[in-house]
């Protein structure tokens, strides 16, 4: 993988070089979670797939960043990184395989599901933590927005991809670029030196630092509101955005095309919005700001309905 650039390395080309790396592996990630929602509406044309898919995809990122969080604050975070992207890739590659030899169970896709989602419930929270880690305090908003904008990119350009691939080459392939990029993350990262964070207070078991966790968010009023009005938000939205797939086949008798051209619609809106952020820079009133995005994108989806 090489030797790790020198600790004397702005953090411009750290920051640089970790955007592409974690684009480059959400890339991947989101080539291969739209092409297999995509295989098993096509295939089954079910809503109960669809909605084990969505659990599997879902629950256990939920339930292991419980500790998830804890392990960003406790362990080096970009090994965490590196080892969740290497685990995520090996789990594909294995459900590459199989398909490959011909044992195409949907039940695999479920249980790859699972692997991928608690690999990405660990790695998420320590992304998150290494911006602060790398970038001042003044730069932050606008690196986020930078970031916010390349995700949205990708996730312009990811179901175009896997429509690609999904309807000319297979979803083994679609599996298999998955692979790549997560490789590639890991090459990347490898070269950004980045130290553990010294913990400034006495070493307690995980249990106890997520029970103080979760008790620091219920005791502090802001915090509380904002998880509550977050978490009501994302449950009411949700079935929205895992069930436009199923509505599109079964209603529109929709392909893989069709499905592609959905996906990519509802990206160009957070392409913008990042594009925006990034340029603006710094809000005043964060809550308020996304309280307005929230209630728009509420108000949007009923008209739609």
């Amino acid at each position: 993988m090489g030797q790790p650039l020198n600790n004397d390395l702005s953090w411009q080309k750290k920051t640089a070089l970790f955007l592409i790396s974690q684009n480059v592996s959400l890339f991947g990630s989101s080539v291969v979670a739209f092409t297999i929602i995509w295989y098993i509406t096509l295939e089954t044309s079910s809503g109960l797939w669809l909605m084990l898919v969505t659990i599997c995809s879902l629950l256990p990122q939920v339930v292991i960043s419980l500790w998830s969080g804890v392990w960003a604050d406790r362990y080096n975070r970009k090994h965490l990184i590196m080892l969740m992207d290497g685990l995520i890739a090996l789990a594909t590659f294995l459900l590459a395989m199989t398909f490959w030899l011909g044992v195409e169970r949907m039940e695999l896709l479920l249980a790859v599901s699972v692997v991928r989602s608690l690999g990405t419930g660990i790695q998420a929270p320590a992304v998150n933590a290494m911006f602060p880690q790398l970038v001042p305090q003044d730069q932050l908003t606008r690196v986020q927005g930078i970031h916010q904008t390349l995700m949205s990119i990708f996730l312009l350009l990811s179901p175009a991809v896997g429509g690609l691939m999904l309807g000319s080459l297979g979803i083994e392939w679609a599996l298999m670029l998955d692979v790549f990029t997560a490789l590639l993350a890991v090459v990347i990262f490898s070269f950004i030196p980045v130290e553990k964070v010294a913990r400034t207070f006495e070493n307690t078991s995980v249990l106890m630092e997520m029970r103080q966790g979760v008790a620091y968010a219920l005791n502090n009023r802001p915090v509380r509101l904002v998880l509550i009005s977050l978490g009501f938000s994302y449950f009411l939205m949700t079935p929205a955005a895992v069930l436009t797939p199923l509505l599109i086949e079964r209603s529109f008798a929709g392909g893989v095309w069709e499905l592609t051209a959905n996906e990519m619609i509802w990206t160009i809106g957070s392409l913008v919005g990042g594009g925006f952020v990034s340029l603006r820079g710094q809000f005043q009133n964060k809550v308020r700001t996304a309280a307005i995005c929230l209630l728009a994108f509420g108000a949007l989806l009923a008209c739609w309905v």
